[in-house]
């Protein structure tokens, strides 16, 4: 399953799915296109070119349930480093 490319809202976390196991894939977006500020930038089972599918989709976050060698060639984003007060949820405790 692929989504389209839609553009996610500025405030919105772009989140690209890679599991082989089709339940879990389709469980796992159904659930994240329910929250407030997830945007699922795609999802895939094939992962035969996966650092071309998750460099296409411009995503933030990759959740993946893949080994490592799977994920061999996949180039690393540049990390943002965030506090506890960045996170919209927290509550100040």
């Amino acid at each position: 399953m692929s989504c389209p490319n839609i553009p996610a809202k500025p405030s919105e976390a772009n989140v690209f799915l890679a599991t082989e196991n089709r339940l879990l894939r389709d469980t796992l977006a159904r659930l994240l296109r329910k929250q407030a500020g997830i945007h699922v930038a795609g999802a895939v089972a094939n992962i035969e070119n996966i650092p071309g599918q998750i460099l296409g989709s411009e995503c933030d976050l990759v959740l993946a349930d893949l080994s490592p060698e799977q994920f061999r060639g996949v180039p690393q984003p540049a990390r943002r480093e965030t506090t506890t007060q960045d996170n919209p949820y927290w509550n100040g405790g």
